[in-house]
């Protein structure tokens, strides 16, 4: 369940620390256009936190350049919308989606705050803009190119599948933004990696009465965008999310982006037109199951239990 709460008291220490209400405050572990996200301790529980803390100032202005059609930020209210998805999906958790604790709102205060799990390894992968490519800082690779070893990107990307699934099938939520950045990475009792899809600022939820969820607009991450989104046409927010989770498995396995340029256009013509290069340092089952995720029809595109009944996910690595 998750609690709100209507009183916000932010007291710095002699210590040179903060507090905010229960939770003592560590470093900062990620920041976006309106939030920054930074470690804590519940000290009532002696959780390990994550708050994510926006500015209600910075959500308002973008609010107004929206309606004015100025893109600042996706969507109109990035806290709103993920406080709305992770309170629903408190109801219906699952293991490999991030949840939510407390709301922390009070309303003549400019901060909200949403208190998460901790992802204390970071993220799955890292985009590094000096090489245009990604680097696992939790885990290093076996053999050259995987980001990381492949045993590893297999249980990540299992988990990442069955936390799509239930979103599409129990949740009734589209994403709208996978990426290796929204997916954060704990350990688990044994040790192993355990993945948590975060980050639904974009989301939206569906309605399950047989139609599609279908968008015409691009929000989310360019790079992780499906053809089909890229000339404004309508599509299945279902599966762009699938193509979008072939486009991070793709990083993991060849630590870059199947299409990459800074310039958008050039970068919506390739998505679009360009056909997917699967280097041959890789071969195995996983370049059947990427060829089949990142298959530019979207009508022939392998469905969510077409991946997680594929061969590369049910074999174990060597």
């Amino acid at each position: 369940m998750v609690v709100f709460t209507d009183r916000l008291t932010v007291v710095d220490r002699h210590d040179g620390k903060r507090s905010i209400n229960q939770y003592d405050v560590g470093e900062e572990i990620g920041h976006g256009t309106s939030s920054t996200v930074v470690s804590a301790v519940d000290k009532k529980t002696g959780a390990h936190r994550a708050l994510k803390i926006f500015s209600k100032s910075v959500l308002r202005k973008q609010r107004e350049a929206s309606s004015r059609g100025i893109n600042l930020s996706p969507g109109n209210d990035r806290a709103q919308v993920e406080v709305e998805c992770l309170t629903l999906l408190a109801e219906r958790s699952h293991p490999h989606i991030i949840s939510l604790h407390e709301v922390i709102d009070q309303p003549d205060r400019d901060k909200l705050i949403l208190a998460l799990d901790l992802g204390d390894l970071g993220e799955l992968l890292e985009w590094q803009n000096e090489s245009s490519s990604y680097l696992c800082r939790w885990s290093s690779p076996s053999t050259s190119p995987w980001a990381l070893p492949e045993d590893c990107a297999k249980r990540c990307f299992r988990q990442l599948a069955l936390a799509i699934c239930h979103l599409h099938k129990t949740a009734m939520i589209c994403h709208r933004d996978v990426k290796p950045g929204n997916c954060l990475i704990r350990k688990d009792d044994s040790g192993s990696p355990h993945l948590l899809l975060a980050d639904f600022g974009v989301a939206e939820r569906f309605d399950d009465a047989g139609s599609p969820p279908t968008y015409t607009d691009t929000v989310g991450t360019y790079p992780f965008i499906p053809p089909e989104a890229c000339s404004g046409d309508e599509y299945d927010g279902r599966c762009a999310d699938i193509w979008a989770m072939g486009v991070t498995l793709y990083a993991m396995v060849f630590s870059r982006l199947p299409f990459y340029s800074s310039n958008l256009h050039q970068l919506f013509q390739m998505i679009e037109h360009d056909p997917l290069v699967l280097p041959a340092t890789v071969d195995g089952p996983v370049l059947d199951l990427l060829s089949k995720i990142l298959e530019k029809d979207p009508v022939q595109r392998l469905s969510i239990d077409g991946i997680l009944t594929h061969p590369w996910l049910e074999t174990k690595c060597p």
